[in-house]
């Protein structure tokens, strides 16, 4: 087993403190983290947008497009983990097509996700 490091938040992003018996005390070795599911989205285009009316909100008004993405437990109705957003790109020629660059954007994109191994959930994923 190879730890990897995450340089992005300064971390080994694939191991946790192994705990004491009563788990409140960290022990001086590491373990792996053990999930049952994981998994990566990369986000490259979405069309069919739709965009606000002109009467409601007036496009030049309109700065960035932006999507969010959560991760949601059918069987306790609520959402769990951290939300990710992706800036998108918008051409005012094709108004309902957004398309994603994952280099130089802000951003999450690729989403990276990871569910603990004694979570028990019904996983949806919310756009």
């Amino acid at each position: 087993f190879i730890p990897r490091f995450d340089s992005a938040i300064m971390r080994y992003s694939d191991i946790l403190p192994k705990l004491s018996k009563d788990n409140k005390t960290p022990l001086p070795s590491l373990r792996p983290i053990e999930y049952t599911l994981a998994g990566l989205i990369s986000l490259k285009k979405a069309t069919g947008v739709p965009i606000p009316d002109q009467g409601q909100v007036r496009r030049e008004l309109i700065a960035q497009r932006m999507v969010k993405v959560s991760l949601y437990d059918r069987k306790r109705k609520e959402l769990f983990g951290n939300t990710s957003f992706v800036q998108a790109n918008w051409d005012p020629t094709f108004e309902d097509r957004w398309s994603f660059n994952e280099e130089s954007m802000p951003g999450t994109n690729p989403i990276i996700f990871r569910i603990d191994k004694n979570s028990n959930r019904e996983i949806e994923i919310l756009f």
